[in-house]
């Protein structure tokens, strides 16, 4: 499909993958009844946990925030996130203009998190945001060093991104799920 083609939602989603990369979710559930070893099948290593079935995220069909199946079936997660800018998009309440401006601080935030995080010297190829922050806090030390000063800022990059899509990406009926999760 030709970039003129796509909706302003799809070109929204197009321009930020945050919600398949992993730095908004650590990992993505199945849905009850899906076809498990299809997805297996089709680059899903597959995590069972707590009598749920997800996968890790970033996502193994992402490439650069265009998810290369997405043309194709995809598991029934996929596709259902839609993150306060899109849903004001799609509800006439903001323009493109604003969700491209909301969306691109965000993508820019987190970019600069890869970024220092890299400085410190650690791999984030496969780590999610999460599992990354808390790989951070336990190497961090009162140690004078350049690997720790980077270690330190990595952690507040982190935070102020967190902060940032809390407030300005995330729907509040998410944010409230998360909490019920993370205090289960």
């Amino acid at each position: 499909m030709a970039e003129q083609e796509l909706s302003p939602s799809a070109k929204l989603c197009l321009s930020c993958g945050l919600c398949c990369n992993g730095a908004l979710f650590p990992h993505a559930y199945f849905v009850f009844g899906e076809n498990l070893s299809h997805w297996q099948e089709n680059g899903f290593d597959l995590v069972e946990e707590d009598g749920g079935v997800f996968f890790e995220l970033g996502c193994p069909h992402l490439d650069g925030a265009a998810c290369t199946i997405y043309d194709k079936p995809r598991p029934h997660t996929c596709g259902g996130f839609r993150c306060k800018p899109l849903q004001q998009l799609e509800d006439g309440e903001i323009g493109l203009d604003q969700a491209f401006e909301t969306v691109g601080k965000a993508v820019s935030q987190a970019s600069d998190v890869r970024a220092v995080v890299r400085k410190a010297g650690k791999d984030i190829s496969a780590r999610n945001f999460y599992t990354l922050s808390e790989v951070l806090e336990n190497e961090q030390s009162d140690e004078d060093s350049p690997r720790q000063t980077a270690i330190k800022l990595a952690i507040e990059k982190l935070n102020a991104f967190e902060n940032y899509a809390n407030e300005h990406l995330m729907p509040a009926h998410v944010l409230e799920e998360l909490e019920r999760d993370t205090n289960a």
